[in-house]
């Protein structure tokens, strides 16, 4: 991927501690069968639940930027020995190593905050680009307002911000849901 380093703030977190994935897939209630997308997936908290929902006939895919991240991932998953998760080391602000139109979900949580405008511009074309028609994107962020955990409050983005952003790259408002008292969910239907 290169050495380009991009401008992320406060990378390499998990969100293990305030946010339970488990309720997350319940709330999403993903079919089986797809190709799931998780942008950023840090220690792959997140990845782990869902390929142990999801049948072998489903693909995970987990993209991180920090090598000891996936390793942390890559111990955890022969630990349980999981079958259905792919590892990618990739900057998800520069082309995914992935085909076009090749994947059903594309997660990404707590990450997009830490990316500045063109950054966030950078991502929304590859999620464009490799999402497929009526796939979903699916987005946990920090609330916008003051919390004893999260990034600092002016570069957390409310809903109605993504909203107005994401609207404008083809993607339509499906539903939220306050998943954490800190964080919120958001999901996008890709209409393009």
């Amino acid at each position: 991927m290169g050495d380009k380093k991009h401008k992320h703030h406060h990378a390499g977190k998990s969100s293990r501690s305030i946010i339970s994935a488990s309720k997350v897939f319940d709330f999403l209630n993903l079919p089986q069968g797809i190709t799931f997308f998780d942008a950023g997936c840090g220690d792959g908290y997140f990845s782990i639940e869902i390929a142990l929902r999801l049948s072998s006939n489903s693909k995970i895919i987990a993209a991180d930027v920090h090598q000891e991240s996936l390793e942390k991932l890559k111990k955890e998953i022969q630990e349980k020995n999981i079958k259905n998760i792919e590892i990618v080391k990739a900057d998800i602000t520069q082309k995914l190593p992935l085909e076009e139109n090749s994947i059903d979900v594309y997660f990404i949580a707590n990450v997009l905050h830490g990316f500045d405008k063109e950054e966030k511009i950078k991502v929304l074309k590859e999620v464009k680009r490799v999402l497929k028609k009526g796939g979903k994107l699916v987005i946990i962020e920090f609330k916008k307002e003051a919390t004893a955990i999260g990034p600092p409050l002016e570069i957390r983005i409310s809903e109605e911000e993504l909203k107005e952003f994401l609207e404008n790259f083809g993607f339509q408002f499906e539903k939220s849901w306050e998943i954490s008292p800190y964080n919120y969910l958001i999901i996008f239907k890709f209409m393009e």
